[in-house]
């Protein structure tokens, strides 16, 4: 059954962390309308009926766990199940027993939740393991990186999880939650792009950097790729910002008024008021949306962009040691730094090999001056997405806050002349 008509004036502040925040917290004021009119969206996407069941264990001050794990299924009568966050991190196979032998199972969560399952899940943990049913699994914060797709679908395939089960989809606390999907009974699309071209601001098909498709919008958003300097829509396959104008939209940031109305109303050339800005970048290939990173991540040198996921995918395959494992570059002022997180008691001396092995990867690809840093896992700030807070890793380790393991190259200080 669905929902009430998305009707009412009323207004209630969700405080959350926002996909641009660096900081703290900003409070997004969000409409009764643009509540339900999200909950509409995601019921007609995904189909969801009260048959099904959607289990949860993002936190509920998380936009997605808010929104997919406690109103949807009481906006649509599904069933739900929710778990405390930590009973995730310290053995994330409960979520999947929590998903296992449900017809039509749903869930939600960003790329790195399913990186850390498919690290974490033992063998012998995935004995009678039953997720033939698990309709839908709802993957986003960017990046949604292809490798953690396919890594996920090898290791739990076996279990009889679907390959049309992985839903890449794009979204964000200032529209409530949900703007772009993949259809719900397809495999994922990837793509590969032309790394140059990518640099220089278009999206050329040719083998290089593979994206993952966010999908379309919903009926009733519009999408708009935008150059944020002229503030004119861009053709299609050129990168620019992406503007989102959707009825469930938000009103404003909580006692920021100024902020408000440089984000949530602003003006294009020629397609009128009522767009929010992102601030993420991305391009559309057709009606898809492909998110290429965040607009103040941009890396420029020699007057060429670089995402960092750009140097992050290249660090973390040249050795087993940093596979699967968290890594951040970011500019720290003379160079990119590229932090991987690692255990403590790793040999010193194989993280050093595992850091020049990374160096000789990037910059075989990408010609800028790099360093590898390995750190100590868990010491890389995170939002509550789990996605890298990237100004202040740069700060942290600028200000010595990181504990480093290791480092390549070893640059030595010269010494001091007077």
């Amino acid at each position: 059954m669905p929902g009430p008509d998305p009707a009412g004036p009323e207004e209630l502040a969700l405080l959350q962390y926002t996909s641009g925040s660096t900081t703290q917290p900003r409070g997004v004021m969000l409409s009764h309308r643009a509540l339900l009119a999200n909950q509409e969206m995601l019921r007609r996407h995904f189909a969801v009926e009260p048959g099904n069941t959607l289990v949860s264990w993002l936190p509920t001050y998380h936009d997605m766990g808010l929104c997919l794990g406690i109103l949807q299924p009481l906006y649509s009568g599904a069933q739900a199940v929710v778990m405390a966050p930590e009973t995730f991190v310290m053995r994330p196979e409960r979520w999947l027993r929590a998903l296992s032998g449900r017809p039509g199972a749903m869930t939600a969560a960003p790329d790195t939740a399913y990186a850390w399952c498919t690290r974490r899940t033992r063998e012998a943990a995935k004995t009678g393991l039953d997720l033939s049913g698990w309709r839908v699994a709802i993957t986003g914060a960017e990046p949604i990186r292809p490798e953690t797709l396919r890594g996920f679908q090898s290791a739990f395939g076996g279990c009889g999880l679907p390959a049309t089960a992985a839903t890449p989809a794009y979204g964000l606390a200032e529209a409530t939650l949900f703007v772009t999907s993949s259809p719900a009974d397809a495999p994922p699309t990837v793509r590969s792009y032309a790394r140059d071209a990518l640099a220089a601001g278009r999206a050329e098909e040719a083998a290089g950097v593979e994206l993952v498709s966010c999908g379309e919008p919903a009926p009733g958003v519009e999408i708009a790729i935008v150059d944020p300097a002229t503030l004119h829509v861009l053709p299609p396959r050129r990168v620019g910002e992406i503007w989102v104008r959707s009825p469930a939209n938000g009103t404003g940031y909580w006692g920021r008024p100024e902020l408000s109305r440089e984000t949530f109303d602003v003006r294009l050339k020629s397609h009128g008021r009522g767009w929010l800005r992102t601030g993420d970048l991305g391009f559309l290939d057709g009606p898809e949306l492909f998110v290429t990173g965040r607009r103040k991540d941009v890396i420029v040198v020699n007057g060429a962009n670089y995402h960092p996921q750009d140097f992050e995918v290249l660090a973390t395959a040249a050795h087993p040691l940093f596979d699967g494992e968290l890594a951040v570059a970011c500019w720290t002022g003379e160079r990119v730094t590229i932090l991987v997180e690692a255990a403590d008691r790793t040999d010193p001396g194989a993280l050093t090999t595992a850091a020049a092995a990374a160096v000789r990867a990037v910059t075989a690809e990408l010609p800028v001056d790099t360093e590898v840093v390995a750190v100590t896992r868990g010491r890389i700030p995170r939002t509550t997405s789990g996605k890298p807070r990237r100004h202040e890793c740069a700060r942290r380790f600028r200000d010595g806050e990181v504990p480093v393991l290791t480092r390549w190259p070893q640059r030595k200080r010269l010494p001091d002349t007077g």
